[in-house]
């Protein structure tokens, strides 16, 4: 990986860019996300039905980068309950807050009550993209725990850490194919554990991977296989919300590894800058994106309904990334989109 210097590693601004790309596009509902739903033209019903497979590895990668760059650092618990946890603590309350604010004054939650934004804040996101906040809370307060296990994580328990989730994998299909029911899942195995041991695994301690070609192809074919089943799955049943999208950890790792050999010598620049803004961005795109929904029927009038949504996707985090920036020149706005 190219580096500015030791604290800056390019790769990682890559990955956060790609990963909120697919946040974005996994928010457009049957514009996008759930095209292939709707669509009759073949460009736009087997791209956004690869899209929606491959956009599942964003929130994965977000926990990876996390690892990759928190696991590895010597801190007390006390200093992370005090610099992590609690000013993440500030935002997860703030957001939820003028969230649930916006969204009982608009007539939702049947007006204000003290319990239902508890509520909120414990069980039920104001709005869904927010879930990511509550868990990755979760993350930040078992941190010196999940450090602790890092600190031992050599190649054979990393093994054992990918026999788990592939495990997972196969008992997903056989529930799916022979409707076995699945009682196995660790609650918080992914997110708290998995995401973040492999990122630091495969950034501090794996070696580096040698042929890029052999996992390019790998994941063209998973990717391009759970695509297929899941078109499949829903001519045979419909669409019921979260439709099976394959080994996501599997896609994760692998376009992990794919970033982690690119080469970021031109347009360090804009992957910083960037990079530097994907927080705030994750907190305002579902504002942004709404208020420029207006654009896909125009955009869309000269490219295919996939195009159209992509260059929209495209347009949300640009101004996204604008009004974050502006907003750390402003003191008391800078601490939530720092």
């Amino acid at each position: 990986m190219e580096k500015q210097n030791e604290s800056h590693i390019y790769a990682y601004d890559a990955i956060r860019i790609f990963a909120i790309f697919m946040v974005v596009f996994n928010h457009t509902r049957t514009y996008g996300f759930e095209l292939y739903t709707v669509t009759s033209h073949p460009v736009s019903y087997y791209g956004s039905l690869i899209l929606a497979v491959l956009c599942k590895s964003a929130v994965p990668l977000f926990f990876m980068v996390s690892g990759a760059l928190l696991l590895g650092k010597k801190e007390s618990v006390r200093t992370v309950l005090q610099k992590r946890v609690l000013p993440f603590f500030v935002i997860f309350v703030v957001m939820y807050g003028l969230q649930y604010l916006r969204i009982a004054h608009a007539g939702g939650y049947e007006g204000y009550s003290i319990r239902q934004f508890l509520i909120c804040l414990l069980y039920e996101a104001p709005i869904t993209p927010y879930w990511f906040l509550r868990t990755y809370l979760l993350f930040l307060l078992c941190l010196p725990l999940v450090r602790l296990i890092a600190v031992h994580l050599e190649e054979d328990t990393f093994i054992l850490l990918i026999g788990l989730m592939a495990g997972s994998t196969v008992l997903s299909y056989l529930n799916l194919f022979a409707h076995i029911p699945n009682s196995f899942n660790v609650p918080f195995l992914d997110t708290v554990l998995f995401y973040p041991l492999c990122g630091y695994y495969l950034s501090a301690k794996a070696r580096k991977p040698q042929s890029v070609l052999s996992m390019a192809v790998i994941l063209a074919i998973t990717v391009l296989g759970s695509a297929l089943l899941t078109g499949r799955m829903f001519v045979k049943h419909g669409y019921e919300g979260e439709t099976w999208f394959g080994p996501v950890w599997l896609y994760a790792v692998l376009l992990f590894r794919l970033f982690q050999r690119g080469n970021y010598r031109v347009g360090r620049p804009v992957l910083e800058c960037l990079g530097s803004s994907i927080f705030g961005i994750y907190l305002i795109e579902d504002i942004v994106r709404n208020r420029l929904e207006f654009l896909i029927p125009i955009i869309s009038r000269d490219l295919t309904d996939l195009g159209g949504v992509l260059v929209y996707v495209a347009a949300v985090i640009l101004v996204s990334a604008i009004l974050v920036q502006i907003a750390k020149r402003i003191p008391g706005v800078r601490f939530f989109v720092r």
